[in-house]
């Protein structure tokens, strides 16, 4: 076991586009609230994206990256500026119409960076989901 939380960053092949979609409908489900949106993404030439995901000390996702990222190397960098920027980070709440479906998902200067890994059934794990999400960022040393 690691001695933290850490991110986990996953290569999706060229060749397995719908993996990249339904990476994209998971995390869009929970930030389709007002005019906020993900950055805009469009496969590089390689073909190859780059997601990340907020992982606590025993593994468990506790927050996904919005977006695609052409490479490893541009995924690392949002990751450092989510990081460096974390006071910034505006945490937004959503709810799906039936009961228990809430979610949330963070934006930082009006674009959403990540959202939460799943809906949850209460409001109360949707608050502690954010509360160790955050901690989490809080305490990575590096990316």
């Amino acid at each position: 076991m690691s001695d933290g939380p850490k991110v986990v960053y996953t290569r999706i092949a060229a060749g397995d586009p719908d993996r990249a979609r339904r990476w994209l409908a998971a995390v869009s489900q929970l930030h389709r609230v007002g005019d906020e949106v993900a950055i805009p993404w469009q496969r590089p030439d390689t073909g190859d994206v780059t997601v990340w995901h907020l992982a606590s000390r025993n593994h468990r996702t506790l927050a996904r990256g919005a977006c695609l990222y052409g490479s490893r190397d541009d995924a690392v960098a949002a990751v450092g500026q989510i990081t460096a920027s974390a006071p910034e980070l505006v945490v937004r709440l959503v709810a799906r119409r039936h009961p228990g479906s809430y979610g949330w998902y963070a934006t930082l200067n009006g674009n959403v960076a990540f959202t939460a890994a799943r809906w949850f059934d209460s409001e109360r794990s949707r608050r502690e989901s954010i509360e160790l999400a955050f901690a989490a960022i809080g305490r990575l040393s590096h990316v």
